[in-house]
């Protein structure tokens, strides 16, 4: 009887017990800030910034430029932050994106580096309506937080090809690999790291498009002066 009895009770004391853990699961799965809660985790979203410093705001050279729509490379299509941490591998931050894909968020950019180089007559992003002597093609090829051992970076790598549409060559292609230390290894160091990485691209694509320009097969002379206008 009596061991009748101690089983009985230990039976009560297991449900007990399981109504316990299941009440003390069912509130800590519905916390704020606590691990297993993915809805309490909120998404922090970045995005690229630059402005030009005390350059021209208007176009002086004779030439007018569109620049196409940037084109992401592959794995970067996307608003998610990339890291590395392994070669050959892509890893992506859970809860931290940027506002819209590298190359979407590059785009404005390039335009505005373009726009206050100084270099062209004028300078459009594609599907502008307008004809232009000159395209500038881009492509994200990279951008990605880079660890390696207590150290984190980020890599920019873009390609810029420009053409001559009134001869239909490519005048020059160049590929940019920025590398920016972070100051942190986090996501935000990341995203400082990727705004510096961004200052520096454009201006080294502000010189790499004055290099070109100053080629004799890009000279003004005989050139058609009525190349930007809207066509008809």
């Amino acid at each position: 009887m009596v061991a009748k009895r101690q089983g009985v009770g230990g039976a009560q004391r297991l449900r007990r017990g399981l109504v316990v853990f299941a009440a003390v699961a069912a509130l800590l799965s519905g916390c704020s800030g606590l691990p297993g809660s993915r809805e309490a985790v909120p998404v922090r979203t970045y995005t690229l910034v630059w402005q030009p410093g005390a350059q021209p705001t208007g176009g002086s050279g004779c030439h007018s430029v569109l620049l196409s729509a940037t084109r992401s490379g592959p794995g970067f299509g996307n608003a998610d932050m990339v890291y590395v941490i392994k070669p050959h591998r892509l890893d992506r931050f859970a809860n931290h994106r940027w506002t819209d894909s590298p190359a979407r968020m590059l785009a404005p950019l390039l335009l505005r580096a373009v726009e206050s180089s100084g270099l062209f007559r004028s300078a459009a992003a594609a599907p502008a309506p307008i004809r232009t002597d000159l395209r500038l093609d881009t492509e994200v090829l990279a951008l990605q937080q880079t660890f390696d051992g207590p150290h984190s970076g980020v890599q920019l790598r873009l390609r810029a090809e420009l053409y001559d549409l009134s001869s239909q060559a490519l005048v020059a292609s160049r590929v940019f690999d920025i590398e920016e230390s972070a100051s942190s290894n986090d996501p935000y160091g990341g995203v400082q790291a990727a705004n510096r990485a961004v200052a520096r691209l454009m201006t080294q694509l502000q010189a790499f498009l004055a290099a070109q320009l100053q080629q004799p097969a890009l000279a003004c002379e005989g050139r058609p002066a009525s190349s930007a206008k809207m066509p008809r």
